[in-house]
């Protein structure tokens, strides 16, 4: 199987395709909305290490998720709880992890990886409150227990030291892919699961990602267990936008280019970036993953958006 590649070629017309058609363009700022919580609330007892907490915004079972006020358990637990008001997000650090998240948004990334929660975050009465599910990558925690009948949850963990380095130390440089990205989802369809001669579809989107111009999608995977069919954006504009597109079924590889054409005031997230249509040829699985799909965002002053893809597997069964 072979590794995802750059090719200079395609990356190249992509961002002069993106620089020349922004020369007039007017830079555009939008943020992603933040998502409120439902109605029917009920109280939640936590208990963090066998002890109760003091909290202003208290846990609470919304709509059968069990959500919890961010930085009052974090902090609690001895992470550094971090809210960007200019980007609306948080960034929670310790135990040696960066953890990105943004209100309104179920993708959220730890490292860099992208995972999705169930019930997206929300903020409620001044806090961002999470899931519980996010507590099962976080590297402090070590047992989760939820009692549904008592309502009550508890949570083992070991506290997190903060590391305190010497004045004269350099700050540790953090990538900014890791510490700032914007998330793209890929969306299996009619799932993650499929049978030899099933007709599949990988959707990719940026939905809770505003301000992008023109993107670069990357897929490599092997011929001998996936034929692809069909590769498209349904959100494409003929006349206002312009693409390439190339699909190698001998290496087993796609490549996709899109980018606006003039100016543009206005970039709102794009629910669709490309949509992959294929046919399961043999028993295996086909990683969706860093080496193997690649999405590369540009704004409209041809500068690289910082972005983290949703990682899936495939699974073909026979």
């Amino acid at each position: 199987m072979k590794r995802l590649m750059s090719w200079s070629l395609w990356s190249l017309g992509m961002l002069l395709l993106a620089a020349f058609a922004a020369a007039l363009a007017v830079p555009a700022a939008a943020l992603d909305g933040m998502a409120g919580g439902g109605g029917g609330r009920q109280p939640v007892a936590l208990l963090l290490n066998d002890s109760s907490l003091h909290l202003d915004v208290q846990p609470h079972l919304d709509d059968q998720f069990v959500m919890l006020p961010l930085r009052g358990v974090f902090e609690e637990m001895g992470y550094e709880v971090h809210w960007e008001n200019e980007d609306k997000r948080v960034i929670i650090k310790g135990a040696g992890s960066i953890l990105v998240l943004y209100p309104g948004n179920p993708l959220y990334a730890v490292d860099g990886v992208v995972h999705r929660s169930e019930r997206p975050p929300y903020i409620h009465n001044g806090r961002t409150l999470v899931e519980m599910q996010l507590l099962e990558v976080v590297e402090a925690v070590e047992d989760i227990y939820w009692d549904r009948q008592e309502n009550l949850l508890r949570v083992a963990y070991r506290k997190v030291d903060r590391e305190e380095r010497p004045p004269e130390e350099e700050p540790v440089e953090v990538d900014e892919a890791i510490l700032r990205p914007r998330f793209v989802e890929v969306v299996l369809y009619p799932g993650e699961r499929v049978e030899r001669g099933d007709i599949f579809e990988v959707r990719i989107g940026a939905p809770y990602t505003a301000g992008i111009y023109a993107y670069e999608v990357t897929f490599v995977y092997n011929p001998e267990k996936v034929r692809v069919r069909e590769v498209q954006n349904p959100d494409f504009r003929p006349g206002k936008e312009f693409l390439i597109e190339n699909v190698d079924s001998d290496e087993g590889r796609v490549q996709y280019v899109q980018t606006i054409l003039g100016p543009a005031a206005e970039l709102p997230p794009r629910q669709n970036l490309l949509h992959i249509k294929a046919e399961a040829l043999e028993e295996g699985t086909v990683p969706l993953k860093d080496g193997f799909l690649k999405v590369t965002l540009l704004d409209n002053s041809a500068a690289v958006i910082p972005s983290a893809v949703e990682e899936k597997i495939l699974y073909i069964g026979p």
